[in-house]
């Protein structure tokens, strides 16, 4: 037996309607496809679902309990249907968000009431880490990292970009010199973002001349906060994104730049998501944030 969903929709829709020229209306398909839909499933079936006559079409038995079980299916797949385009258009509902602390905790805060009262519907989880994405296990609806990602099945979005420099405390400067040339680092104290081995290399950038040295250090951390938190104890250089927002604070901290000349270039903040079809909730959180990001 090969019933269509549609030939089930098309009956409940003739059903409703009592004749073919309302129900063609209703479904928008022509009386005679609706027709020739029925008596393809009246055939389907064997046994007929209406009694014809030339105004009306009534129910038998057998079509009134087919009615009945094939309405509720009908009308839930409608509704699902309902669901999901309002999801698309609508922002509302459970948004999970995924992004570096630093970013977290000088964007949110100044940004948190305003979002919320804009968007009341929708309620955000926010999660502050730098772990990579997994595309499968992916919990999140947005996840925001720092630097070009790997190839993978989420979609990303370029939505700010940053440059960073290397800082150090002025009294660690005064205590063991500032370095002149990037292979000076190889004798400092460098505060390395990231957990893992390939952490300890970093490239910098003069105008056009690139240069990649191997630094050493006895602390990492996988927040670019904590590490100029570090800098400003005296306890080494570390490289910081340096935004507009956070510039008077990298000062009143006591830190200051070194190797000023050298940087390590553009560092982009990328928006991971599953879909280049984004929910409504979606799209509100990311034309909210991006405009705000880029002022950071």
């Amino acid at each position: 037996m090969d019933i269509q969903l549609n030939d089930l929709a098309a009956f409940v829709h003739i059903a409703d309607a009592g004749n073919f020229s309302k129900a063609s209306e209703a479904f928008g398909i022509p009386s005679s496809t609706l027709s020739r839909r029925l008596a393809y499933l009246e055939r389907q079936l064997g046994a007929p679902l209406f009694r014809r006559t030339t105004r009306r079409l009534t129910l038998t038995d057998f079509g009134q309990a087919y009615l009945d079980r094939c309405k509720p299916i009908v009308e839930g797949i409608y509704s699902a249907h309902r669901h999901l385009t309002d999801m698309h258009e609508v922002p509302a509902g459970r948004l999970r968000v995924s992004m570096p602390a630093g970013i977290g905790q000088l964007i949110l805060p100044t940004v948190a009431s305003e979002f919320r009262y804009k968007y009341p519907t929708i309620e955000c989880e926010i999660d502050l880490s730098t772990r990579p994405v997994d595309p499968i296990e992916n919990p999140f609806d947005i996840v925001f990292r720092l630097g070009e990602q790997p190839d993978s099945s989420l979609i990303g979005r370029r939505v700010a970009e940053f440059n960073c420099f290397l800082f150090a405390a002025q009294s660690y400067v005064s205590a063991r010199g500032a370095p002149i040339a990037v292979s000076d680092l190889r004798r400092h104290e460098c505060l390395r973002f990231g957990m893992s081995r390939y952490d300890s290399t970093w490239i910098l950038n003069r105008g056009t001349v690139t240069e990649s040295i191997g630094v050493n250090g006895k602390l990492c951390a996988n927040n670019f906060g904590l590490l100029a938190r570090f800098a400003a104890a005296g306890l080494g250089i570390a490289p910081v994104p340096v935004l507009k927002a956070v510039e008077p604070q990298l000062h009143e901290a006591g830190l200051v730049r070194v190797l000023p000349e050298w940087d390590f270039g553009i560092v982009p903040l990328i928006a991971l998501v599953q879909s280049r079809r984004l929910p409504a909730k979606i799209r509100a959180f990311l034309d909210f944030f991006e405009p705000r990001l880029k002022k950071a």
